[in-house]
């Protein structure tokens, strides 16, 4: 043990006197019988620590809530632990620079939509379940029991042995109860779909040691890279988390007319979904805080993005076809069924350049200030006629004279 040192010398105070003195020899012998009882108490200790700890493991794991069919979720008992138990569960996750992508899909009552979804993704799934150095796990998560669901399902199990089956069966009232705001009756069905993605979480964190999760929706169709997007993405994510807090497959503007390469990657602030992957530690920051209800719309909010971004592609890397669902397909024919799917299958793991100038903020503002000091200035009378995509534009919106750089 270190002790305070006093001004005129450079040795422990309180033990200097003892080897100052001419008497030395004395001392040191009469301590011998005491230094060694000492040390027997100290191998005591010590031995008696690996004995318990080595009979009972289990106390020193979080007890994960079971997620396999069938099971209600209580909310009360998957909130809000009193110490965070996902520390553990890190401890025990995939080594450093291990990729180990759990990719899931989410379902409730459209059996033709799950099945077209699964048969566009396992068109571009790898015979080994890998890319590079990234695993893939399919997983469908099913909320509640809605037999022809059930049945896709389990003929897609029959010729998969490797894709797993959760069911999520969702109790309102226990939901409820575990959030002190008042519901909106008229948007139960936002509500429910909060609940099945914490369940998610859930299992995700206390029964899988990925280091990725991977959220897909059951009315998707997949651009050829799709997959290869997210493996060489998965790393560099979790270098550059601190800034950014997700990779999303998907661009709001991505149109037919307003995109053109395939190459090119984007921050946003506005949290884009559908097909959006994060680390383990952002999963278990969000899981800590999930909302109520309208999850995507409390994801946009400053207290979850904490300064932080999304990554995105120019050109959509999935397209959704739901034009029946939760939100009754508003805003579909006019702006959803006109997004661009990539076509090109590009090798993520060979675009060197692309991802580090997207990941690393400071780059990727260097970039945009290169392109916007490229760009033409025009007023928004002029715009109308410009918009063929062959080049970058800079919008006057009101009040500007001239923009200098």
């Amino acid at each position: 043990m270190l002790h305070r040192r006093d001004n005129r010398s450079h040795r422990p105070t309180g033990t200097s006197r003892l080897f100052e003195s001419s008497r030395t020899g004395r001392y040191v012998h009469k301590l011998k019988p005491a230094i060694g009882f000492l040390l027997f108490l100290i191998c005591g200790v010590i031995l008696l620590s690996v004995l318990t700890m080595k009979s009972s493991p289990e106390e020193f794991r979080p007890q994960p809530i079971q997620s396999v069919s069938p099971v209600i979720i209580s909310p009360s008992k998957i909130r809000g632990p009193a110490v965070s138990p996902v520390i553990a569960v890190d401890a025990i996750g995939p080594p450093a620079n291990s990729v180990d992508i759990a990719v899931v899909l989410v379902c409730f009552n459209r059996p033709d939509y799950v099945r077209r979804t699964v048969d566009s993704l396992l068109t571009i799934w790898p015979e080994n379940s890998s890319i590079g150095p990234a695993r893939l796990h399919l997983t469908i998560s099913q909320d509640g029991d809605f037999k022809p669901v059930t049945s896709v399902i389990e003929l897609l199990l029959k010729d998969h042995d490797n894709v797993q089956h959760l069911r999520f069966n969702y109790d309102h009232d226990k939901w409820q109860a575990s959030y002190p705001e008042q519901f909106l009756q008229d948007f139960s069905v936002y509500y429910r779909i909060s609940a099945h993605y914490q369940f998610i979480l859930n299992d995700f964190l206390f029964n899988k040691n990925n280091s990725h999760l991977l959220f897909i929706e059951d009315d998707m169709e997949f651009a050829p890279d799709f997959l290869s997007y997210f493996a060489a993405l998965a790393n560099p994510l979790i270098r550059w988390q601190s800034s950014t807090y997700c990779v999303s497959a998907w661009n709001d503007n991505g149109r037919e007319n307003l995109v053109s390469n395939p190459n090119v990657l984007y921050r946003t602030d506005v949290f884009p979904g559908l097909g959006w992957m994060l680390t383990r530690k952002m999963a278990h920051e969000l899981y800590e805080k999930w909302p109520a209800g309208f999850w995507d719309d409390w994801l946009r909010a400053p207290e979850q993005k904490r300064g932080r971004s999304c990554v995105y592609p120019e050109m959509n890397r999935v397209k959704t076809f739901g034009s029946e669902g939760s939100s009754h397909g508003e805003f579909y024919a006019q702006y959803l069924e006109r997004i661009q799917l990539n076509t090109v299958n590009i090798d993520w793991l060979k675009q060197s350049s692309a991802i580090p100038e997207t990941l690393d903020p400071i780059k990727f503002e260097a970039r945009l200030y290169d392109d916007l000091k490229k760009a033409t200035t025009i007023t928004r009378s002029e715009m109308k006629g410009l918009l063929d995509g062959s080049k970058p534009l800079g919008l006057c919106v009101s009040g500007c004279v001239s923009i200098k750089f």
